[in-house]
């Protein structure tokens, strides 16, 4: 039996049929894709939202879990040294938490450019507690919020009527530029009629931390946490900030213009110690510290701080800087094996067991505390064609070319005495340069306080305009200078 074979291919309508039916399956495909793709983006956007604002929320947590008083006001309660938080509308009519005139975080950290909305309710039955919600709007909307209740345990109010500490808000309060949520952290900021300068008095400190350079995290109590770094401030030593996602320790006293991490150029400005247990170029490090670095321990054997001035010079587009490399002699001025060696077993008891040294217990309130009485954020740059009596403040771009990502640090200048010369250029210029440290280019009042490296804490005895040197007539009570503390 012969076989036939069709060998005219398919006909018209079934390449219609086989069209049809792939047609009607890509729709239904394409269909459930695009859907998925929007799951997918909306859940990611959801995320990123509970990310960020449980962000806030924690930041928040960190600044009144342990408050001594709580207020919310339009107006600082009273002459004590207050903290406080708000929300306020950027040029693009978005919320940002701000803490004492600062904005907390950049826009950048609100990935989806929400607008934040914080709202506080207070309650005086048994004991005191404030309930405190976070939204984020987009637009009305609300897309996503969170919320905590605190339970304001160390309460230390100085009031004789409690039961009217929070009877306006007893009732839900939105924070704004004009309400805000005042706090005190601690009873060292109390003033005091008999103590010009008054001191912290912490509580006992154990010995805890380690040498394991991470661990030191658990020396941070509720006296050294100044939370986020804010800039030029006041900052005594052995305080903790919370900057670029890491904590970060005062280790020396310098211009404050050297924000943690610093780095100009190839030079570093290493006063701040980064709480971390990997090895990182820009942090100070006492001997004793253990860092990790490519896998290795490695111990600190002398002080890795501002001193220690080697470079990161670029070479083939490589930093040797890193412990355990030996970078080509002309790459470096000092080698790294004079601060650090790999760690053996038993080097804690060789170099010492790290401590949580109370070392901010011995500050005093110096000049840059001044910067609390302005909004810095409005301080406008210094200009050589502008007049500026006494009293006006300006501000003028760290070593005039920092800037890290194209944000500059600024240093700030306050008018103290009559003149002539621009900021920084000398004492007789008139201008004061709003730092811990002493200046020997910055003009004094009688009785400002300053840090003076190899003496301690000095205050000018009268006004001083002219050029001067700490050292040569620091015991000659009533002339310029007289020592007041370590």
């Amino acid at each position: 039996m012969i076989k036939k074979t069709n060998n005219k291919g398919m006909t018209l309508v079934e390449i219609v049929v086989v069209l049809l039916i792939a047609s009607i399956i890509m729709t239904i495909t394409g269909g459930i894709l695009v859907n998925s793709l929007g799951y997918f983006d909306t859940t990611t956007k959801k995320s990123l939202d509970k990310q960020t604002l449980d962000g806030v929320l924690d930041f928040i947590s960190n600044e009144i879990t342990y408050a001594t008083d709580v207020r919310v006001s339009n107006t600082k309660p009273d002459d004590r040294d207050w903290h406080y938080l708000y929300v306020l509308k950027n040029d693009k009519n978005k919320g940002r938490l701000y803490r004492d005139g600062k904005a907390v975080f950049d826009d950048d950290y609100y990935i989806n450019n929400r607008d934040l909305q914080m709202d506080v309710r207070g309650f005086t039955t048994n004991g005191y507690r404030l309930d405190l919600t976070l939204k984020y709007l987009n637009g009305t909307e609300e897309v996503y919020s969170t919320k905590n209740t605190y339970e304001l345990v160390n309460f230390n109010i100085n009031t004789t009527d409690k039961t009217t500490l929070f009877s306006n808000i007893s009732s839900t309060t939105q924070l704004s530029e004009n309400t805000k949520l005042y706090y005190i952290k601690d009873d060292s900021s109390n003033n005091s009629d008999d103590n010009e300068n008054p001191k912290p008095t912490p509580s006992p400190t154990p010995d805890v931390g380690g040498n394991m350079v991470g661990n030191q995290i658990n020396c941070l109590n509720t006296l050294n946490n100044w939370g986020m770094y804010a800039g030029a401030t006041n900052y005594p030593i052995g305080v903790f900030v919370y900057h670029n996602n890491s904590w970060w320790q005062l280790m020396e006293i310098n211009w404050n213009c050297f924000e943690p991490g610093n780095r100009d150029g190839e030079t570093v400005n290493r006063y701040w110690k980064k709480i971390d247990d990997q090895f990182d170029y820009s942090s100070y490090y006492e001997v004793g510290d253990i860092v990790v670095n490519n896998g290795k321990k490695y111990i600190c054997i002398k002080t890795f701080g501002a001193g220690a001035t080697f470079y990161s010079a670029y070479y083939d587009k490589k930093i040797y800087i890193d412990l355990g490399e030996d970078a080509p002699d002309k790459y470096t001025t000092v080698h790294w094996k004079t601060y650090f060696k790999e760690y053996q077993e038993g080097d804690e008891e060789k170099y010492g067991k790290h401590n949580c040294k109370p070392l901010w217990q011995n500050n005093l309130t110096t000049v840059a505390e001044k910067l609390k009485n302005y909004d810095l954020d409005k301080v406008e740059n210094y200009s050589d064609a502008g007049s500026y009596a006494i009293g006006s403040i300006v501000k003028e771009k760290y070593y005039s070319e920092s800037s890290k990502n194209g944000i500059y640090d600024y240093c700030y200048y306050l008018k103290v005495l009559d003149g002539v010369g621009k900021p920084g250029s000398s004492a007789s210029s008139g201008w004061q340069i709003l730092d811990n440290s002493y200046r020997s280019n910055s003009a004094y009042l009688k009785s400002d306080v300053v840090y003076c490296g190899g003496i301690g804490y000095i205050k000018a005895s009268n006004n001083i305009s002219f050029d001067n040197n700490p050292s040569n007539n620091i015991y000659q009570t009533g002339i310029n200078w007289d020592k007041i503390g370590g």
